[in-house]
Order: C-alpha cells, then structure tokens, then sequence
C-alpha cells in the first residue's frame, strides 16, 4: 500500500501518538537496493511489544510489517515486530514535524516538541512515555508505584516537564545520569502516589491506543488512605490526623497525633494486647554498641575498681546499678567486705 500523505498534518490521537512513539524508538535511515547504487531512505520503528505494533498497523497500514526472531542467534534475544517503509515523501513529512537522524546522538540537544495542537500535545507525550518512560512496582512496597520518562537530550525532557507542570501534573524529580552512560541521560521521576496518579489521568484522558501493560500497571495502583482508621482530632473533630509515633509518658504509652487541618497536635492512650504489652512496639533504632571488653575494666562504671570481671564478661548486666551490701559485726562495726548480688542470674559475686 502507498503513503498518502497521512503524516503531513497531525490531526488525529493515533497520528500524535504515533509521532511520539517515533520520536522515542523510531528511525531514519538510508536503504541500498542490491546490485544498485540507488539509497532511498525508510523509517523504522521496531519494538518487542507485539500488541502495539499491531495495532499501529490497523491505523496506518502503508507500513510494512516485519518480524525479527533474533532468539534463534541467541536464547536471551527477544523476538522483534516492526513497522517499515522506504518512502521519501513519508521521511520528509515526519522531519518537517520534528524528527532527526542520530536524535540520541550528536542531534539530540535539537530535538523539540512539535507544533501540534495542545489538544493533542497529551497523546504525543503518552507515544513518547510508552517509548523511553517506565513504570514498576517495588518488590518490598505492592501497592507503590514508580514512574519515570528518560531522554538523551536535557532541552526536551525539560519542555516536557513544562507541559505537564502546566496541566496540573508535578514533576518534583528531574535528575540527570551520567555513570555507565556515553550521553547523560536525563529523568523525570515520580514516587508520590498521588503525582503517580495525576500523571495517568494526563496521559490516558480520553485515550484510545497505548501499550497495554504499562497501563495496567498504571490502573492497578489502588489509593490506600493512612488517616482512615486515625481518630478524630481533639481540637477541630476532623479526621485529618496524622500519627507521629509513641512516647512513653507519665501516665503510660501514648499515640501521638498530628491534625493537617487545625496544625495542632494530641495524644491518646496507646491500646494494649494485655497489661503492660503494646498493641503495636514502637521502632527502635538499634546501634548495636556494646561495652568493650578487652579489658577487666566497663567503661562508665563507678564501681569498676572493685569488681571481679571473670563473670561480668559473659552478660550484659549494667554494674553501675548493681545494689551494694555491707556485711557487719554483731557490733554493727563494717567489716570493709563489698558483695554484689546479681539478681538476674542469682550469683553473690565476691
């Protein structure tokens, strides 16, 4: 099938986001036909995800659609779908909308947003996000999700980042990589979940084509609400507490609150499992410094002149607080003999 002009205006969600796509994972280059010296340049645009590739091809199928099974060279190679065609007309139409040759190499700091109508500005950005952006889950933490867009060239993740600003999405995170990296490469990150949030309403408004698993896994984030089962405030009776933590008071454990509405904050008696045990134990830091003891002497001890070290060494017994017992005479005279009862093990140390 022929091209037809179709890149000239972009006027459609599946042209913008095919635009994107290729401005991420797309390419120009020259093809020789064999025994020929005739070059006639062709796009590319080659992924691993077939559900894509697919369907780009159902909206313009002038593309050739190839299969590359690069697995067969070596196991850890993955299959490749791409989209080709060498047509002069179509290489012209996509560099009069932005696209370079070498875009990630030395022409990366002229790439720029292509002038196209704000209404579909988002769709280009959701093509280039399912190109060079990500999404993941972190193992330790399910219900989170990290998002990032990267690009080689800092003046266009930059231009990005303004588009998005203004659409009301935060882009607190804006980073650049330089270890292990010919190019830097430049990051916009999120980690908030609600930023996480805003950044999926951006891009799938209205949303017809995307890749399909980076929104599922954009659709499986789930809001978990920290505040809900918090009480009400004491002062204002909203439910907008936060929990600082636990102090152990005068009166016993304390739950430490935080109202975000009233900027007060209040305490509340901790509950407990039984008498004297904590529903939930506080976390301790642990610095894991013990007494030194290459030598017969505990540091911070004001009885360590006196006592015998051939049992002390073995426990973790604080001397300091040991009780002192004086022995006397029938007289009531001291008879200058110190005994240390260690009452956690039941041993008179002499």
């Amino acid at each position: 099938m022929d091209y037809n002009n179709e890149f000239k205006v972009i006027d459609t969600e599946e042209k913008a986001y095919f635009l994107g796509l290729f401005y991420a994972d797309g390419s120009i280059s020259l093809q020789k036909r064999k025994n020929s010296n005739y070059v006639k340049p062709q796009v590319q645009i080659s992924l691993t995800d077939e559900q894509l590739i697919y369907d780009l091809h159902k909206y313009f199928p002038f593309f050739n659609l190839e299969v590359f099974d690069f697995g067969k060279y070596k196991p850890t190679w993955s299959k490749q779908f791409a989209l080709r065609k060498a047509n002069k007309l179509l290489v012209d139409d996509l560099l009069d909308k932005g696209v370079l040759e070498r875009k990630s190499g030395e022409n990366s700091y002229k790439l720029s947003i292509p002038k196209i109508d704000d209404s579909l500005i988002h769709h280009f950005v959701r093509g280039f996000f399912d190109g060079d952006g990500s999404i993941n889950i972190a193992s330790a933490r399910p219900h989170l999700r990290r998002a990032e867009i990267c690009g080689s060239s800092e003046q266009f993740l930059l231009q990005i980042k303004s588009i998005l600003e203004q659409s009301g999405v935060d882009c607190p995170i804006f980073r650049k990589k330089t270890k292990g990296y010919k190019n830097p490469l430049y990051i916009l990150e999120w980690v908030n979940t609600m930023d996480v949030f805003d950044l999926r309403d951006y891009l799938y408004k209205n949303a017809t084509i995307y890749l399909s698993r980076k929104k599922e896994l954009f659709d499986s984030l789930v809001f978990v609400d920290k505040k809900e089962d918090n009480p009400e405030c004491i002062h204002c009776h909203t439910k907008s507490c936060q929990k600082q933590g636990i102090r152990v008071m005068k009166h016993g454990s304390m739950y430490r609150y935080h109202c975000t509405n009233c900027d007060k904050r209040f305490s509340i008696p901790a509950p407990c499992k039984k008498q004297g045990e904590l529903l939930e134990t506080p976390a301790v830091k642990q610095d894991n410094q013990q007494p030194s003891l290459s030598s017969n002497t505990l540091e911070g001890s004001t009885t360590n002149n006196r006592v015998p070290t051939s049992k002390i060494e073995d426990s973790n017994v604080d001397t300091s607080a040991l009780p002192i017992v004086i022995e006397r005479d029938k007289d009531g005279n001291s008879l200058m003999s110190i005994t240390f009862k260690i009452f956690d093990f039941g041993d008179d140390i002499v």
